[in-house]
């Protein structure tokens, strides 16, 4: 196992230990954070939402669900714009490092660089259209999407991609 693929592999872990998926309890859209401290636990709601119960009202599953969304959503979830990026910037560290690690070569910082800030973006908006549209198909396809224009654009910049000409 390669340099590039140990890091790629301790980003995976890192994103799945500080990155979380809630829903909003008042409109019920999904986002991604940044956990203030590890947790197994990937996906954060409230089962009370915008009612007017109290936590002892719930069942003990249900209790134990709110009280995670309060400690981890509406007491210490992050506001500062920047540090909402960490979560991106985590998932897209991983993809470039992964597909880094898929060859055994040495390659150049910048190319490495380049890769991570060519797909920032591209894998920013399809992270949002994974939480718009959760749903199982079209998650499996997003996610998929989002691997091959990684690995293309790792191609292409280690310049492995070779575009045979067809002109005559």
């Amino acid at each position: 196992m390669n340099n590039y693929l140990k890091i790629g592999l301790i980003f995976v872990i890192l994103s799945f230990l500080f990155i979380g998926v809630y829903e909003d309890d008042e409109f019920n859209e999904a986002s991604i954070f940044l956990k203030y401290k590890p947790s197994l636990k990937m996906h954060f709601e409230s089962p009370i939402g915008m009612q007017d119960l109290k936590i002892s009202d719930l069942s003990t599953e249900n209790q134990i669900e709110e009280k995670y969304y309060e400690d981890f959503i509406k007491n210490q979830h992050y506001k500062s714009e920047y540090l909402s990026l960490i979560p991106f910037i985590l998932i897209q560290a991983t993809l470039t490092y992964i597909c880094f690690g898929t060859k055994q070569k040495k390659y150049k910082i910048w190319q490495s660089l380049i890769h991570f800030l060519t797909n920032f973006l591209l894998t920013t908006i399809g992270i949002a259209f994974l939480l718009t549209f959760a749903k199982t198909f079209t998650t499996v396809i997003i996610c998929l999407l989002i691997i091959m224009i990684n690995y293309l654009t790792f191609l292409l910049i280690q310049k492995d991609w070779k575009i045979k000409k067809t002109f005559s």
